[in-house]
């Protein structure tokens, strides 16, 4: 059910409406030389072949954190870029969503109520979240390695600009009603399963 298609096509929609001058002022915000260069840099530390040298900084990161500036450039990039709450958002609409699309096959008796549903995802949150952050902010301290503190600050101040903050906001909210819709595709699957085939799964 994870397709990329799947995704883009909910970006899509949250672009669909938004007038023409105001699409290209956002697509300027990201075409000078600075977010031109943490795009890049972002795209480098995700790619597979990173995943060993960024094991090798995970390491070094948690037996040696950076000093206390950089690492409170980091934690403000992730606030202010929304990294962190966004990828919670997105695991919790997948997860409510798994749950919501399972509900959707069984057999009223077998239901789980919308409210016990609301309450599991209040309480498990604040634990994806914690674990989440940790995760990011180390995912990010590797991608801007190579940044010195001076464009991290300016990288901070662009991330508050209006044209930024909308085009990130839009891109988030389609791909977490993607992961929704997602996550409820996976549970109406799930719960079709046979008794013996979900046991072996």
């Amino acid at each position: 059910h994870f397709k990329s298609k799947f995704i883009l096509a909910e970006i899509r929609k949250e672009f669909k409406n938004i007038p023409a001058d105001e699409l290209k002022g956002m697509v300027e915000s990201f075409n000078d030389p600075l977010m031109k260069k943490v795009s890049k840099l972002e795209e480098l530390a995700t790619a597979s072949e990173a995943q060993e040298q960024f094991e090798e900084f995970s390491s070094d990161y948690d037996n040696q954190p950076p000093n206390p500036e950089r690492e409170q450039l980091i934690k403000s990039i992730d606030q202010l870029s929304g990294s962190t709450e966004n990828t919670v958002s997105m695991v919790m609409a997948m997860m409510k969503g798994a749950q919501v699309g399972q509900n959707a096959e069984l057999p009223q008796s077998e239901k789980i109520p919308p409210e016990e549903i609301e309450e599991a995802m209040k309480e498990i949150r604040p634990q994806i979240k914690e674990m989440m952050a940790v995760s990011m902010q180390k995912t990010q301290a590797f991608a801007y390695k190579d940044l010195p503190n001076e464009e991290l600050r300016e990288l901070a101040e662009r991330l508050k600009e209006k044209n930024v903050k909308k085009y990130q906001d839009l891109i988030n909210k389609g791909i977490t009603r993607a992961f929704s819709n997602m996550g409820e595709n996976l549970g109406k699957d799930m719960a079709k399963l046979p008794p013996e085939e979900e046991e072996e799964e």
